[in-house]
Formats: structure tokens, C-alpha cells, sequence
């Protein structure tokens, strides 16, 4: 367990280098060695590297965004199965930003990919402290938010998406997480008008 826990640690170390290095880069157009960067990181990281960029790299064009983002997707295609719904997840709140429609969409992957997961999970259906169950902490239930801007978009998709979620503690904790961030943006709607 200890090896493999050093193992993500490195591995979450390299993505952020390297998604670092190359937005440094960016920022002084060199765009030659950014993709330089993004290829010579290992094939299983360079989605995660990509999603890091197009959401944290102010110097992205709007047009590099949506082609970093669309080259993710194909490479999350190729990540081990237990790791594509956090960067589904992860993929889908970047794209809500800049192109909404692509966002229900990467929704859908999102849907089967905690649904093939938890597929997996039935098998070791074990809870350990390094596996706690999704809904017994604030920060775990945070990487199932949803973006409100998706109801807009199209609501009684999203909200059919997550009933198909089979995972009942998921299920409940992309509810949970969509009505906190619906009342929130109502109080501070609520704060603006008085």
C-alpha cells in the first residue's frame, strides 16, 4: 500500500511539473516546447496535464483551451478505469466553462465511468481508512461538484444523469453537492439584492 501510495505521489508530482513548466512556457509563446513538455510526459498523465493547463494556465488561448481539452478526453479513454471518473469529474467542470454543450457530454462519460468503477468496487466492497466511503467527509463529497452552469444548460438531462448514477453513497453526494452550490449562489443572489 505504501508503494503504491509513493507511486501517486510521484506520479501527481510529475503531472503538476510538467503542467507548470508548460504553462511557463506558454506564457512566453514558446508553444514548440510546451508541446514538447506535454509529449515528453508518460502517455497514462498527459490528459491529467492538460486538464491543469486549460483550467489553471491564464496564458491558454480560449481556442488551445478547447484543443487541450479535446485532446484530454481521447487520452482519458487510455487511464486506468479506477482513475477516470475523478478526472471526468475534473474534465467536465473545465469544459462547463468554456463550451457547456461538450460539458453534457463528458457528463455522460463521466456517469459510466463511476458506473463501470463501481462495477469494480463491488468486488471489494471493503472500506479502509485509505478507502473511506464518499460520503463521510466534506473534501471527498467536493470532487463530485457538478457545475450549476449545466443546469442551465440543459437540467433535466443532468438531473437523469445522476439518477442513472448506480453507486447509491455517489449518487447522493452529486445531489448533495449540486443543491449546496444551487443555495449558495441563491444567498449570495439573496446578499446582492439587499
Amino acid at each position: 500500500a505504501d508503494k503504491t501510495r509513493a507511486g501517486d505521489d510521484w506520479e501527481s508530482w510529475r503531472w503538476d511539473y510538467a503542467t507548470a513548466a508548460a504553462c511557463s512556457h506558454r506564457k512566453k509563446d514558446d508553444l514548440q516546447t510546451v508541446n514538447k513538455i506535454i509529449d515528453d510526459t508518460p502517455q497514462k498523465l498527459r490528459g491529467f496535464v492538460r486538464i491543469t493547463l486549460a483550467s489553471n494556465c491564464e496564458a491558454t488561448t480560449p481556442a488551445e483551451t478547447l484543443d487541450l481539452l479535446a485532446s484530454a478526453r481521447k487520452d482519458l479513454e487510455k487511464v486506468d478505469p479506477s482513475q477516470q471518473a475523478h478526472w471526468y469529474l475534473a474534465l467536465m467542470r473545465v469544459y462547463a466553462k468554456v463550451s457547456p454543450e461538450a460539458a453534457l457530454e463528458v457528463l455522460s462519460q463521466t456517469i459510466a465511468a463511476i458506473n463501470d468503477t463501481s462495477k469494480e468496487r463491488q468486488i471489494d466492497c471493503k472500506t479502509t481508512a485509505s478507502n473511506p466511503p464518499v460520503l463521510s467527509t466534506w473534501q471527498l463529497q467536493r470532487d463530485y461538484e457538478i457545475p450549476t452552469t449545466l443546469l442551465e444548460t440543459d437540467e433535466g438531462g443532468v438531473l437523469n444523469a445522476i439518477k442513472s448514477v448506480q453507486p447509491a453513497d455517489i449518487r447522493a453526494a452529486l445531489r448533495l453537492q449540486l443543491l449546496t452550490m444551487i443555495l449558495d449562489q441563491q444567498q449570495k443572489t439573496d446578499k446582492g439584492l439587499h
